[in-house]
Formats: C-alpha cells, structure tokens, sequence
C-alpha cells in the first residue's frame, strides 16, 4: 500500500514524499520510500535533494505500483536488493540530483547528474556520484544509460573495506502497435572477484485487448572463475488482464534453473531446477 504526498511551497518549489506499507510476517511495517524537495531553477533545470529513487532500472522509479508494468514484479534477478544478488539497483538513495530534461516534437530527454549514499545490506556507499541518459520517442521507445561509482564503508568483509563499488546499466522500453518489451542488462564491479556481478532480462509480450501474454528470460551471475561462483537463470511466462483503468489481475508460471552456488535462493537447492506459480492483483487508486 503506497501513498504519496506532494506540497508546493511557490511557483518553483514543491516537496514530494510517499510512503509505503508492506507485509512482514503476519503486520504490515511502513517507511518512507522517498521524499525531497525539488527547486526549479529554469523550465528545464531542476535541483532535488533528500531521499530519492535510486535512477538505475527502467521501471525502478515506479518499482512498487504493480500495475505499471506487466509481471507480478520487475525480473528479480536484475532488481532484487538482497545481498546476494548482483547488487545493481536499490529502492532509493539520499542525497542530491541536478536533472536537465528536454522536450523537442515527439522527442524527451534527460539527463540526471545525481550523487550521494545508498545502502547495500550492512554496507554503505559513499562518496558516490553518478549519471543517467534518458531518452524516449512518444512514450512509445525508451532508452536509458547509467553510470555510478562511490566508495564502500562498514562492509562486513574487510577486504572490500575502502574499494569501489561501480555499476554500469543500459536499457530499453517499447509499447508500440501493441508490442510490449523491455530488455535491461548491467554489470556491478567492487574489485573483488567473488563479490563482481552481471544480470540481464529481455521481455516481449502483445496486447490484444484487455489481455497481455508475455515472456521472460532473467540471467545472474557473480563471482565467475571463483570457488564462490553464483549463476542463475529464470524463464516466465505471464498473463496480464486488465479489469479496469486501475486494477489488474496476473498469473505466471517460472522455472528457475541454479546453474552454480544457491543464486538467490536462501540455501543452495537439492535440484537444479524449480517451477514457481503466482497469482496477484494490483489496483491503483
């Protein structure tokens, strides 16, 4: 349950926030997913600062409004936060952003110069700093590049104590003539050959009215050529209808295949393979 809150203050100055309620166990805990005031300093220039969304992932600005997209949830392989993961992405980051955004006939961009800290299980990056291109034709092809490094601080590892933490991502989007796909792939580098990472997905899917069957294939890997070696894929097929304007019903069926280690898997699996089922319905209003 997400709910988002937006004050302006004049003509140039607006605070944004939104806080979401998820289920732990048997209650649902809240937080603040984001919030930060953003200044425009032109028509085409604006400063934000306080805890924003982290600006790696063509969905992960909108990452919790399931009804946004067509999976359940975004490819987990790619987006999960959990630390043993390839580490690409983060719900959001404090600290500051200058965004440059232009519109020109069918023609959007953007270009986000945005620097701060995240967190990373019971690590902290710092010091980082970081770009994202953003580039869309009528809403109907995206393409987006990111780029980000800053320092690893308390890290349980103390080898890593000190190192970068550098993330590269590129990604697309299209919704055109009723064919839907995204493809996303990055790869994460903290100088330490156990801990560096990669993941890619590419989903295409067709809306013939109301309904949308799709496919995905997801891929992980970390710590290639080590003894620690990680390396997962997953492939879905989906079914999304659409209810209304503002409700959605999902249904997919996954096979995940561990090729090397546990992947993201809590403990490593006695089979190589295991099929996952998933009902969801997701309503915005």
């Amino acid at each position: 349950i997400g709910l988002n809150l937006t004050a302006p203050i004049d003509e140039r100055i607006t605070i944004f926030s939104q806080f979401l309620a998820t289920q732990e166990d048997d209650s649902y805990v809240s937080h603040l997913d984001w919030g930060f005031v953003a200044v425009g300093l032109t028509d085409e220039v604006t400063f934000r600062a306080g805890k924003m969304k982290f600006p790696i992932g063509i969905v992960n600005e909108y990452v919790s409004v399931g009804n946004a997209y067509p999976w359940i949830s975004p490819p987990m392989l790619f987006y999960t936060e959990e630390h043993s993961g390839a580490n690409i992405t983060r719900e959001s980051y404090s600290g500051g952003s200058a965004l440059w955004e232009h519109s020109q006939g069918d023609m959007n961009m953007s270009a986000d110069l945005f620097g701060g800290e995240i967190t990373l299980g019971e690590t902290q990056v710092r010091n980082m700093a970081g770009i994202k291109l953003h580039l869309d034709w009528n809403e109907e092809i995206t393409f987006q590049a990111n780029y980000n490094q800053g320092i690893m601080r308390n890290t349980p590892m103390p080898v890593m104590e000190g190192k970068n933490h550098t993330t590269t991502a590129l990604g697309m989007r299209i919704d055109w003539n009723d064919i839907i796909g995204y493809a996303e792939w990055a790869e994460t580098d903290m100088e330490t050959a156990i801990m560096n990472g990669s993941s890619w997905y590419a989903t295409l899917g067709y809306q013939f009215g109301d309904w949308l069957p799709h496919l995905t294939y997801q891929y992980f890997e970390r710590g290639g050529g080590s003894t620690s070696a990680q390396e997962q894929n997953m492939t879905t097929a989906g079914l999304r209808y659409d209810l209304s304007d503002t409700a959605d019903l999902k249904l997919e069926y996954s096979v995940i295949n561990t090729e090397k280690g546990q992947g993201l898997f809590e403990n490593t699996p006695v089979d190589d393979s295991a099929n996952r089922f998933g009902v969801a319905v997701d309503v915005v209003f």
